[in-house]
């Protein structure tokens, strides 16, 4: 942390003139309120049919736009107003931090210079450090029609210039592609007459096409002021962008309504004097009196008006990061959203076969206070988990629950359903004979046999499938129950037991998944398993009362091996989760929403303080580090520490809550952009580099180019798998560099592994697969071959080489490499203790290498499942590593 003398990049001139510029627009208006008010209510005088309807709807919304947009100009030009004061707080703790911290780096504790030479600076000078300033109080506008508006409805939306200008504004008169209205369409209209008096529609649209330029003109000020300030101005931000191109539009459309009620004027006139509006024509009538026409001829002349409306609510200028800091800069903090996550792992098998075998948990704040849009899990108020993974279907689409408490929603499309919004994730359904199909009930048969359970095929007359471009699949019965998960090569897959579980097409979803509890996390290929017991709170609720680790096959079949057991309170929150390493402890606040988090050393992690809404706004971290964030409306979270000297950090989210943006507190960006399906193709860093990539329709990258002008291309399969990537030299777009391109070749379509790689000179390597998805032996291009050997749980422990040489790896039960050793017969050896980690390491000169740890001391840290008197008593070491007996479950 450092004193942060850097001048204040703020054009105080140019600020104060674009606040007289607001004040200027607002006041002009608001003068022409009562002129355009009469304008209409002279028009409106016997004016009668459909299109005096439109007309009276599109007028008294435009009034009402027109008053919204004197709101809204006026908070920007107070805001502004606040803006300028604050800038210029900050240039005064800035010069006040620069004296503070040369006054402390040149008196020592005795008042003396370096020199020997008494300080010049006195008491006097700098009797304090500086002090900080309040915050200033921005005020929030946000009119009744942003509220009302579609565009405007999710608060967590950042309305951007591209997205205002596409969807409210047209050229001419403003950028942008028009919006067809159905109030502002005469084509929805239908037949009928139309009678009203010419003279007063013709006197509206003088007093409109009078009072428009000068707005226009006032208008045109603020787009040149408020440029130039941007241009001068680093320090926060004032964005007002959209609010001046409202003002353009609604003159637009008034101008549009203006032209109309001309149209219709001349139309009646004509009708009435059946003809040509000439002295001439002897049957010319009077146009203060009522005329009548029929709607199809006035709305064959109204055809060259656009029938559009530009404006579709008003939205409000936001000052961005325009608060005085401490004088000191930092580092810029990750990025929140407000919703408090924390992410758990329970249990796992670590470096092994069985790398997706996971007991999974995941926090999330908004889940408990927005209960019915998302419902938590099995493990409580706010938690999702492993366990709660399912599908949902109604008359309309599927939605799918995943395991870090998101719903993903898949329309029904015909027979099918279309791909999920924004995500490369698709459901389709696979019946008997299909290849999924088989290999999922091929894994939920041997996962059933594995644990004892009952399986048969035809209780699942179908599988639903949902599939990602990355080999991810998760399988589901009929009535939406989670069956399995496979990632990667199909024999990794990770099966869901449920015992006395019978899937039936017709039955609920919700009572498949409240009767049918999971009580088994299989990996059939490895046998591997992950236990679930339950216990009933509350009478009804079944929530995880202990979860471990255990083999399904191998001489340690049974025995559990990890454990965890899980507290509650009497309401069902998730308190405490035990192992053998300790205790993880969660306290709450009286909403129910996770106030501390401490380790298994007893350590607050993380303190929260929340809104009503579930979102965090205070947070103090295990360092002491305390944390504020503020939210602004349009998805804009300004994160700032209170206690460490550090500036604002600003965030900026769009309407799906990605991050698109990063305001440092020492006033860099760096911006993100994305695609439809949610793929980043662009980032542009700090130091104004930036990466740019390409997606095809499924989602897959297929080009990118790299700040050191680096351009890669990659080509894909019909199976989602890499067939080659090429890379050239692309710093100059003229002349490129000779491409270089790796390419990959695969012997069968359910494999994702590839057989052969050709690198860029030419040269090959081949790969064979078992059945299980091992490598078993790679031949270089040179034509030497190295094996490799697998256990039963397919975990690598042998690799021989091309001469014949083998370095063999000896794992526990759990996995764990215990020994290696190499072709010459030394042995290095590595030992674990009970909570799993290494206490010793011994190489093959018998050097030894001991690691110790915390103890803890607390008995009650240790799960009830390994304090039963009978486990202890049964419990062996035996060469260091700990071994328990079997527990029948």
């Amino acid at each position: 942390m450092h004193a942060n003398t850097n001048p204040v990049e703020f054009d105080f001139s140019m600020g104060s003139a674009l606040a007289f510029s607001f004040e200027c627009c607002r006041k002009t208006i608001e003068s022409q309120i009562s002129e355009r008010e009469q304008a209409i209510t002279h028009a409106m005088r016997e004016f009668k049919g459909n299109y005096a309807d439109l007309f009276c709807k599109n007028t008294v919304q435009s009034m009402n736009y027109a008053k919204e947009l004197i709101e809204a100009l006026r908070n920007a030009e107070v805001n502004m107003r606040k803006y300028i004061e604050a800038a210029k707080e900050e240039v005064r703790i800035r010069e006040e931090i620069k004296l503070w911290e040369e006054s402390k780096s040149s008196t020592n504790q005795n008042g003396i210079v370096g020199g020997g030479t008494r300080s010049s600076l006195s008491s006097k000078t700098v009797k304090t450090q500086p002090r900080n300033t309040e915050p200033p109080n921005y005020e929030i506008y946000v009119s009744a029609s942003a509220k009302n508006s579609e565009a405007a409805s999710n608060p967590n939306a950042a309305p951007t210039i591209s997205q205002f200008q596409s969807h409210t504004v047209s050229s001419p008169p403003a950028p942008g592609e028009p919006v067809k209205v159905p109030y502002a369409d005469p084509t929805y209209l239908g037949p009928g007459t139309v009678s009203g008096i010419p003279a007063n529609l013709y006197k509206y649209y003088e007093t409109i096409k009078a009072l428009g330029p000068t707005v226009e003109s006032d208008q045109g000020a603020l787009q040149t002021l408020y440029d130039c300030f941007h241009n001068h101005t680093k320090w926060g931000y004032f964005n007002a962008a959209e609010l001046i191109i409202a003002v353009k539009a609604w003159v637009a459309d008034t101008y549009v309504e203006g032209a109309r009620a001309f149209k219709i004027a001349k139309t009646l006139w004509e009708a009435g004097s059946k003809g040509e509006l000439s002295e001439a024509n002897p049957n010319l009538t009077n146009p203060y009196t009522i005329h009548s026409a029929d709607s199809d001829k006035i709305r064959k002349d109204l055809g060259d008006i656009p029938a559009t409306q530009y404006l579709r609510y008003v939205p409000s200028a936001h000052v961005l990061g325009g608060v005085p800091s401490s004088g000191y800069s930092n580092d810029p903090v990750s990025v929140a959203t407000g919703n408090f996550i924390e992410p758990e792992l329970d249990l796992a098998f670590d470096n092994t076969a069985a790398r997706t075998l996971k007991l999974k948990r995941m926090y999330n704040s908004v889940a408990v206070v927005h209960k019915s849009e998302l419902p938590s899990g099995i493990f409580g108020p706010g938690w999702s988990s492993t366990l709660d993974t399912k599908l949902v279907f109604t008359s309309d689409e599927a939605q799918w629950y995943t395991d870090d408490g998101r719903i993903l929603s898949f329309t029904r499309e015909g027979d099918g359903y279309s791909r999920a919004p924004g995500e490369p994730w698709w459901l389709t359904k696979t019946t008997p004979g299909a290849s999924l199909y088989d290999r999922a009930n091929s894994m939920c048969v041997q996962a059933h046999e594995q644990t004892g359970a009952e399986f048969t095929s035809y209780t699942n007359p179908h599988y639903w499938a949902i599939t990602n471009n990355e080999h991810t699949t998760h399988t589901f019965a009929a009535d939406g129950t989670w069956v399995s998960t496979t990632v990667g090569h199909p024999s990794n897959t990770v099966v869901a037991v449920r015992k006395n579980y019978s899937a039936q097409e017709s039955r609920p979803e919700s009572t498949a998944t409240q009767n049918s509890l999971i009580t088994d996390l299989v990996h059939p290929t490895t046998g591997r398993a992950i236990h679930i017991d339950y216990a009933h709170h509350d009478g009804e609720t079944a929530r995880p009362s202990q979860a471990y680790t255990y083999n399904t096959v191998g001489g340690h079949a049974g025995m559990p091996l990890t454990i965890a057991e899980y507290g509650y309170t009497p309401t069902g929150h998730l308190t405490t989760v035990s192992t053998t390493t300790g205790t993880r402890t969660y306290t709450h606040t009286p909403e129910g929403l996770i106030h501390e988090v401490s380790d298994v050393n007893g350590h607050v992690e993380v303190t929260n303080t929340y809104d009503d809404d579930g979102r965090v706004v205070h947070q103090v971290s295990e360092y002491d580090y305390d944390i504020s964030y503020q939210y602004a409306p349009g998805g804009i979270t300004i994160i700032s520490g209170e206690n460490a000297g550090v500036a604002p950090n600003v965030f900026y989210s769009d309407e799906k809550g990605r991050l698109i943006g990063v305001t440092a507190s020492d006033g860099s960006h760096y911006t993100m952009r994305y695609n439809s399906l949610n793929n980043r193709v662009s980032e542009t860093q700090r130091d104004g580099s930036t990466v740019t990539r390409s997606f095809d329709e499924r989602g897959r990258l297929v080009r990118e180019r790299t700040p050191e002008g680096a351009d890669y291309t990659y080509s894909w399969d019909e199976y989602d798998r890499v067939t080659a990537v090429s890379v050239l030299d692309a710093r100059d777009t003229i002349n490129l560099g000779t491409p270089i391109t790796i390419s990959y070749g695969y012997t069968d379509e359910s494999n994702p592994n590839p057989s052969m790689l050709t690198d860029g000179t030419g040269a090959t390597t081949y790969y064979e697969w078992d059945g299980n998805g091992n490598l078993t032996s790679s031949t270089d291009p040179t034509g030497v071959t190295t094996t490799f050997g697998y256990d039963i749980h397919g975990d690598l422990i042998s690799v021989t080489d091309g001469a014949g040489n083998v370095i063999h790896l000896v794992r526990d039960e759990q996995g764990r490499v215990t020994q290696t050793i190499n072709p010459l017969g030394e042995t290095c050896t590595l030992r674990y203790n009970a909570s799993g980690v290494p206490i010793s390491y011994e190489d093959a000169a018998g050097s030894r290498w001991t690691f110790t740890y915390p103890q803890v001391t607390d008995t009650r840290c240790v799960p009830a499942i390994v304090r039963e008197k009978q486990q202890l008593q049964n419990r062996q070491t035996s060469g260091g590593l700990t071994h328990g007996c079997s527990l029948r479950r």
